[in-house]
């Protein structure tokens, strides 16, 4: 997404129409391949806005983008900043993805989002180039909005909102998918991102820029590389023998579940048994009970065997004091079992917070050594982007430090004005002791710190 002053809105124009001679604009034009290009337009069929092939350049030209200053003028009653946005320009890239044939049905459902998000009285044309490096479309409209009061005016900033241009992408995806019946690649990968910036740089500059910095940065770069490889080979070995020692642990862990295992298969036998001597007082407790009922039956017809009747009785309460003995003593020593058991289970416990302790520790020091690796990385990535970028801590990924293309480290985002920066960040100690203080201080994140760029 581009915006443009009044200024540049000719420049444009000439670059979509393949007009006049911009030579910084053809660097990378295949003018054997200009007959292919085409335009977009929008029409109002059947009550709904659709895009249709337009051969050749199209008819918007600067002149379309005047006019609609001067009428946003008349209607407002105010001049246009001369400072103002009025055209906006959107790329669209063909994805790799996109199977053949259906290239124009894939620019024109771009065209026609286009047109639902910011307007289609704003749309000014759109212009597909299929002689440039990798086809694409240019959407180009003017960001015209209409006040509270009513009047109209150029407003980039209320109609392309952040959260437009976040939803942007996935939205697109889903319409083409929706229309297309296929997944496609709308946002651009980072190693697509670089090749889409670099080529539309002459070979002659990046030649030169290359020869520029293999002379001043690669050496040094190397000898730094063999110096974090060391560093790396040393904290590998920690590693291996932290592994090893987790590795023990791990072992002995498996010795206590095995033993868990053996002291529950005991249990299940105590438990089994214990059942069996409940059904056997159970049975005993029934026979007895009808031999007292037929003793009881004989005192009725026999007064004389009445002292043989009591005699009977008094074994079956010895059988049952005997049986409810028995019951006790066994559950006794379940209960002694389960205690063994809780307290095994609470050493598996223990043990195993150790392997997560250690773990974590092996963890650490694995980020404690990629963090050289990941500081030079971030490095290159914010010389390409012209701005610090954030790097989290190993320690503690909340908090970040910020380091810029010359490899000056921050403590905070905002503070590269020369007063805050450490020394380049090939110094890796005072790298690492920028971010121990921040680890150290603890300090609430604050107004205006970036949170990614």
């Amino acid at each position: 997404m581009a915006k443009f002053g009044r200024a540049a809105v000719g420049h444009m124009m000439a670059h979509y129409r393949r007009e006049g001679d911009v030579p910084e604009l053809r660097a990378n034009i295949d003018a054997s391949r200009t007959r292919n290009n085409y335009s977009i337009r929008m029409y109002a069929r059947g009550g709904r806005n659709e895009a249709g092939i337009v051969p050749g350049r199209g008819m918007a030209t600067a002149e379309t983008v005047a006019a609609r200053v001067a009428a946003v003028e008349e209607k407002s009653g105010r001049k246009v900043r001369k400072d103002a946005v009025v055209l906006a320009d959107l790329v669209v890239t063909l994805p790799r993805d996109v199977r053949d044939g259906d290239d124009k049905r894939f620019f024109k459902e771009c065209v026609e989002y286009m047109a639902g998000l910011v307007g289609m009285d704003n749309i000014v044309g759109a212009y597909v180039h299929m002689d440039e490096k990798t086809p694409h479309v240019h959407i180009a409209w003017t960001p015209v909005v209409t006040k509270p009061n009513g009047k109209p005016s150029f407003s980039y900033k209320s109609m392309m909102t952040r959260g437009k241009y976040r939803a942007l992408h996935k939205e697109l995806a889903k319409r083409v998918e929706g229309k297309l019946g296929y997944p496609v690649e709308i946002e651009l990968s980072e190693d697509r991102q670089k090749e889409k910036v670099l080529s539309s740089v002459p070979q002659d500059k990046l030649d030169a820029a290359r020869a520029a910095i293999e002379a001043e940065y690669v050496q040094p770069a190397l000898d730094k590389r063999d110096e974090i490889e060391a560093e790396c080979a040393r904290a590998a070995e920690r590693l291996e023998s932290l592994q090893e020692e987790a590795r023990l642990v791990e072992e002995e862990i498996e010795g206590l579940d095995l033993r868990g295992e053996e002291i529950k298969s005991r249990i299940g036998r105590i438990e089994e048994e214990r059942r069996g001597v409940e059904e056997e007082a159970d049975r005993e407790g029934r026979a007895a009970r009808e031999r007292a009922e037929k003793l009881e039956r004989k005192l009725e017809e026999v007064e004389g065997r009445g002292a043989e009747c009591r005699e009977a009785i008094e074994r079956n309460k010895e059988l049952e004091r005997r049986a409810r003995k028995r019951t006790a003593f066994l559950e006794k020593w379940i209960s002694r079992f389960k205690r063994a058991i809780k307290a095994v289970g609470e050493r598996i416990e223990a043990v195993r917070d150790g392997i997560a302790s250690r773990k974590e520790e092996i963890r650490r020091e694995r980020d404690r050594a990629s963090f050289p690796q990941r500081l030079e990385r971030a490095r290159r990535a914010a010389a390409m982007a012209g701005m610090p970028l954030a790097v989290p801590l190993p320690d503690d990924p909340e908090t970040a430090i910020w380091i810029d293309g010359e490899g000056q480290v921050y403590e905070r985002y905002g503070e590269w004005n020369g007063s805050r920066g450490t020394s380049a960040a090939a110094d890796m100690a005072q790298a690492r002791s920028a971010a121990s203080r921040i680890a150290q201080s603890r300090q609430a994140p604050q107004r205006g710190r970036g949170r990614g760029l």
